[in-house]
């Protein structure tokens, strides 16, 4: 497994932040080779959050092969652990 984090600054004020609680709130997003749960799996969890207004925060964890989804899937657990609230791309389907 490998990770990349970035760190990017973006034009949200701090009212928006107080506002809408973006401290508290994880973006995260799930890509998998297919759809097939007996052959397919994890490749990719990529997760965003506020350091502060203004500042998205980013990790990435990589599986280079199945044997590694178990991995990214407890950097998922643990990283999604301290927010209250979490916000997915196409989490009611899948996710």
């Amino acid at each position: 497994m490998y990770t990349k984090e970035h760190v990017e600054r973006i034009n949200i004020t701090g009212e928006i932040y107080e506002k809408y609680n973006l401290g508290e709130l994880v973006f995260f997003d799930i890509e998998t080779t297919g759809f097939d749960k007996n052959k397919d799996f994890i490749i990719l969890i990529s997760i965003g959050s506020f350091e502060e207004a203004g500042l998205l925060h980013v990790d990435q964890f990589f599986a280079e092969g199945r044997d590694e989804e178990e991995e990214i899937l407890n950097c998922l657990k643990e990283a999604l652990y301290p927010f209250k609230s979490w916000c997915s791309y196409n989490g009611i389907a899948f996710d």
